[in-house]
């Protein structure tokens, strides 16, 4: 057997890592997919094996001033660039917050009945997440402000809130964790 070269070697991993991102790309980002940060990768992988398809510049979810939003009975969560066409760290950490909302209608016992519940279940364990989130209280103040505007209920705020505190909190591998938690693969 002749020894493989280090360069070969290298172009050949690189080139199967490339072919195994694009095959996944294909299945969860649309056509004209973004380039994504590696460590979002593993999070996109289990939305997808938990049936929730992530869409980017979807126009009707992104016409709204948002950045992004999960749709319960859709099973889909839309990530908004603003017309940038890139993904950066206000998607990641989108991402990461529609994503813990998925959660959150896991916990509810059946994912896509829109029925989301806190994950964190008593008040106090609640309370001490967001302590340790550092989650201002000026920031919750203003979830407090804009939701009740919108006229979301009390239960919607708290969901805000530790959606909010997780996304300022947990990187996208800790957020996949709670999906695999909480969620039965379907």
């Amino acid at each position: 057997m002749r020894p493989v070269h280090p360069h070969t070697l290298l172009g050949l991993i690189s080139g199967f890592l490339l072919c195994i991102f694009a095959t996944f790309a294909a299945c969860v980002l649309p056509a004209h997919a973004l380039s994504v940060p590696t460590e979002v990768i593993p999070l996109l992988n289990e939305l997808h094996k938990q049936g929730v398809e992530v869409r980017v510049d979807n126009a009707q979810a992104c016409s709204r001033p948002v950045w992004g939003s999960y749709n319960s009975p859709k099973g889909t969560i839309d990530i908004c660039t603003k017309g940038t066409g890139q993904w950066g760290s206000q998607q990641t950490a989108t991402l990461r917050h529609e994503s813990h909302h998925a959660a959150q209608d896991c916990a509810g016992r059946v994912r896509g009945n829109g029925w989301l519940v806190p994950l964190h279940q008593t008040e106090d364990d609640l309370m001490e997440f967001i302590e340790q989130s550092g989650l201002s209280e000026q920031t919750i103040e203003r979830i407090v402000e804009v939701y009740g505007e919108a006229g979301a209920s009390e239960m919607t705020i708290v969901l805000e809130i530790e959606t909010f505190a997780t996304e300022r909190s947990m990187t996208a591998d800790q957020v996949a964790g709670e999906l695999q938690t909480w969620c039965r693969a379907e």
